[in-house]
């Protein structure tokens, strides 16, 4: 008996360690099916991670976000690395790197995925497809191409020498509070309420629910803030209030946000501000639309400056374009020394007519001949002009027609021409 048991023991031992292996090989067939693989939470976990690096391109983290720096964040190596061949013309992941260090911070940010990297270098192609064919045309030689290459690198050159400039936090704080107290009253801020509202059609249920919160509030202004957003929610008669549970965020005296929009009814605005200190529940107040407000204000602020801390990162960066704009100054005045540039002043003068007056006007025939216009007469032509349909009899011809847009654009185009001409005569002799 005691064997039997034994054998039974060891059979069922067996068959536990086996199942598993079991299992898959009969699941066809014995109907045991193995775990799925979540696709949900792959899926979550791809779109987790793809958030994560655009988040990270956005805030100058990651190889993409810092395009900006030498090398555009990139390794020698990898910066080598050719993805394109345009002919005898490679673009590299450098190229691209540079090429992008030019965009935006959102730009950068969409550029984290490979279908819009993709999209990068097609946008990169064709701008070298078509530079390459301006080349071959003579193009490259034109005036305005000579003129945009050589802004371009000016604007490289002044890039260059802000590389070594100081960050935003590396400017002295007792520049930042010196610039403060000399400019504190361009940092005025007007008074501004922060509110959430509840909107009911009922007086009585109105008076009820500002107790309720008012009994919360004197318990924990973050448990009454918790109860009026989901009464908000839940019970608002104002279909805007429901679905921000309330919160109308900051605004001041004339109703508008900080984008300086105008989003809140004047009749709630005057509710707000008879609250002077918060968090405290402005009296209740009967609207125009005939329903009952129930506000509680969150923050109270009044005009005045604005405090230093509030606008610390504003004043760096103004203090720091300062300084760069000094920087690239004294940079052009070196370079002009060193260059020892030189007018010609008669030349100068011949381009801008200035022998005329200064008028920009051409100067007279060389002849010495005198064009005589009748000024008057010309200014009452052209306010007369022919319009669209009018008839040679107007302009001296025989028999009336209607005149084509061809003629009408010629005539005016002289009319132009001899006003022109007239500046450079007088009136009638």
């Amino acid at each position: 008996m005691t064997e039997r048991a034994g054998a039974k023991g060891r059979r069922a031992g067996m068959c536990r360690a086996w199942a598993p292996l079991a299992c898959l090989l009969v699941a066809p067939l014995a109907g045991c099916k193995p775990v799925k693989p979540d696709v949900v939470a792959a899926a979550r976990e791809v779109a987790a991670q793809r958030a994560a690096e655009a988040r990270q391109t956005a805030s100058g983290q990651g190889a993409i976000g810092r395009l900006g720096t030498p090398g555009g964040g990139l390794e020698p190596e990898t910066a080598a690395t050719v993805v394109a061949q345009v002919g005898e013309s490679t673009i590299t992941l450098g190229d691209m790197a540079e090429y992008l260090s030019h965009k935006s911070k959102f730009d950068r940010a969409r550029f984290a995925a490979p279908e819009a990297r993709r999209e990068l270098l097609e946008d990169m192609v064709r701008i070298e497809v078509l530079a390459r064919e301006g080349m071959r045309r003579g193009l490259d030689s034109e005036p305005t191409v000579r003129t945009a290459f050589k802004k371009a690198l000016a604007e490289a050159l002044l890039e260059q020498n802000d590389v070594g400039g100081i960050s935003l936090g590396e400017v002295p704080e007792a520049e930042v509070r010196a610039w403060y107290e000399a400019h504190e009253d361009s940092y005025e801020r007007p008074a501004t309420r922060e509110a959430i509202l509840l909107v009911l059609n009922d007086e009585q249920a109105a008076r009820e629910a500002r107790a309720e919160i008012a009994a919360a509030l004197a318990r924990s202004p973050d448990e009454a803030r918790a109860l009026i957003q989901a009464t908000a929610a839940e019970r608002s008669f104002d279909a805007r209030s429901r679905a921000d549970r309330g919160q109308l965020g900051t605004f001041d005296r004339e109703g508008r946000n900080l984008e300086g929009q105008q989003r809140i009814a004047p009749d709630i605005v005057d509710q707000a501000f008879a609250v002077d200190e918060a968090p405290a529940l402005a009296p209740l107040r009967k609207l125009d639309s005939g329903t009952w407000s129930v506000l509680l204000v969150t923050a109270a602020a009044e005009a005045g400056p604005a405090p230093l801390e509030a606008v610390r990162v504003q004043i760096q960066g103004e203090l720091l374009a300062e300084r760069r704009q000094r920087e690239r100054q004294a940079l052009v005045d070196r370079l002009r020394a060193e260059a020892k540039v030189d007018f010609d002043a008669a030349a100068l003068k011949t381009l801008s007519g200035s022998e005329q007056g200064g008028t920009g006007r051409p100067a007279a025939p060389a002849d010495g001949a005198r064009l005589r216009v009748d000024n008057r007469a010309l200014r009452r032509a052209v306010i007369e002009g022919p319009k669209p349909g009018a008839t040679t009899k107007s302009l001296g011809g025989d028999a009336p027609r209607r005149l084509t847009p061809e003629e009408i654009q010629r005539h005016m185009q002289q009319q132009r021409d001899r006003k022109g001409s007239s500046d450079t005569g007088g009136g009638a002799p």
